[in-house]
This record gives C-alpha cells, structure tokens and sequence, in this order.
C-alpha cells in the first residue's frame, strides 16, 4: 500500500499545555504522499519506520517564527513557569513566576517578554535568555539528564491520582498522596489507607 503523511502546524500553540488560556492563530494542515506502494515493497521495516519519523517530525516553535504568524490570547506567558522552570541567568530552579506576557525569576529579576510571534525577549540590559521556548526546554532536559546519573539523585512531591473516564473525555480524582523518584523506581504513596473503589 502508498504511505502518506499528515502534518499539522500551529495547533500545539492555540491551546499551550501549559497555558491557561486558548489562543487564536494560523493553523496548517498538510498531506503528502510519502512512499508509494512499488516504494514501500522494496524498505525494510526500519527504512519504512525511520522515513515516518523523519517525515512526522515538528516544531511549533520554529513554524511560528520562520513564517512570520501571530497568536492572539490574554495571559499569555501564564504558566510557563511550569515548563521553564529554571532560570537562564542564576540557575535558580522554580523562582520564575508568570503575569500577562512577562516570565520573571523572583531570585535574581531576570525578566522576559513571551512576544505573540512566538518569541522570547529580554527585557532590560540585565536579563538573559533563549530565543524560544522549546531551546529553553531542551537545555533544561540536558541539565536533567546529567543529573538523574547522579548516585543521590532523588525527588519527591505532593501529587493526586486520576483515572480516565473514557465515556466522559475525562478524568476522575482518586486519592492524593505523593510521588517520589530516585534511580531505582518511581513511587506513589497514597495517603488514604482505604483503597478506591472502581479504579
């Protein structure tokens, strides 16, 4: 059979994982045909894997800024805080804090603009930081990498159990109790003593 591919560009920012609120802005959707059926017989199943890898492969980000589009929204920066979550001039981990489009770090006031075109901006001469959300990401994913290979490495934190409801398209809370990680195991402590019903 052909294979072909569908890429949507600009749907990740009208509703940010992070974000409180929606955004309103271009969204691209494209098919091609990637393979066709005489293609496809003769790739291996690696070949067939790694050309849709290749070829599904996005960034909102970047899509945003090369083509110039614009997303409209209140409170846009809200919320950032929980994916940027370390600060690029002091290191300080969770000290940013979020109003309208601003990201500031409450340890040394390093302050940034999240500008509708999908930039981030410094603001002042002080303040320092990347040009997008996802290579602020990216280096604080690296910093985590060296540090799980730690041998103290261990975190923990409050946390809440959900399940899904499927005949909703949502989910139900179950308990709270808290999470906790180190090299070994991931591990969730409930705090009741009672198990659920109808988990």
């Amino acid at each position: 059979y052909p294979v072909a591919v569908c890429n949507t560009s600009g749907a990740g920012l009208t509703r940010p994982k992070w974000g409180y609120t929606g955004r309103i802005g271009k969204i691209v959707t494209k098919c091609d045909l990637l393979y066709t059926a005489e293609q496809v017989k003769t790739l291996s199943a690696d070949e067939l894997h790694q050309g849709l890898v290749k070829a599904l492969e996005f960034n909102d980000h970047i899509y945003q800024i090369e083509n110039n589009i614009i997303f409209k929204g209140r409170k846009y920066a809200e919320g950032l805080e929980r994916v940027l979550y370390r600060c690029p001039k002091c290191g300080e981990e969770f000290k940013q804090v979020t109003f309208g489009n601003t990201l500031k770090c409450t340890n040394c006031d390093n302050e940034v603009y999240y500008s509708n075109d999908g930039r981030l901006i410094p603001v002042g001469d002080d303040s320092v930081c990347p040009e997008r959300i996802d290579i602020w990401y990216d280096e604080e994913r690296e910093l985590v990498k060296e540090e799980v290979k730690k041998d103290d490495f261990y975190l923990e934190h409050p946390a809440a159990l959900f399940v899904e409801k499927p005949e909703i398209c949502n989910y139900r809370f179950i308990t709270s109790g808290t999470i906790s990680m180190d090299k070994e195991r991931l591990l969730f402590v409930s705090n009741s003593d009672v198990r659920p019903k109808n988990m």
